[in-house]
């Protein structure tokens, strides 16, 4: 009778050991996908290394910026937006939008197109400045943050040819597809 209790206490502990292995292997194919990108390398690598504000192998803000706001902390932070539901977070409804042909407003006119979230359309001066684009979901997984209904009519085919291209901040929903 002990000696079945040692085999199977060896088994259980193999199968939770492969089913680790199997979860870390996962996370790691997972990471890798191109839509996360990747190391800068070759030329990129070396504008980083020659930026002023990189330092200490990373880049540094150049004012102080709180990265928490509240007095939670980032796990507690990471979930309750994944568990809690917070009432009046998402819109009840579509945000109501109207579609416009973007490439058939004169380039002389004064516009301000907002997308939805941090992502608008400028023009000005003749110039058109497309500020944090987000024309895919909000998320490298399909079930997470997806941006909500009504700001996600417009597709990169529907843009105008810009003059200028602004990403504010490095979240993954701007950076997928450039």
């Amino acid at each position: 009778m002990r000696i079945f209790k040692k085999s199977r206490t060896r088994m259980i502990i193999g199968c939770v050991l492969v089913i680790i292995a199997l979860l870390a292997v996962s996370v790691i194919v997972f990471i890798h996908q191109p839509s996360f990108g990747r190391t800068p390398r070759g030329e990129r690598l070396e504008r980083v290394l020659k930026s002023p504000n990189y330092r200490n192998g990373a880049f540094q803000n150049q004012h102080e910026t709180i990265m928490m706001t509240s007095d939670r902390g980032r796990f507690e932070g990471i979930w309750e937006f994944i568990f809690r539901k917070i009432d009046g977070l998402r819109p009840d409804q579509p945000v109501k939008a109207i579609k416009t042909d973007l490439r058939k407003i004169a380039s002389n006119e004064e516009v301000l197109v907002w997308f939805g979230h941090s992502s608008y359309l400028i023009q000005t001066g003749g110039k058109r400045v497309l500020v944090d684009p987000v024309f895919c979901m909000a998320s490298p997984v399909s079930f997470v943050n997806k941006p909500f209904k009504g700001t996600d009519i417009y597709k990169p085919e529907d843009m105008p040819e810009i003059d200028y291209l602004i990403i504010s901040h490095d979240h993954w929903d701007h950076l997928f597809g450039l």
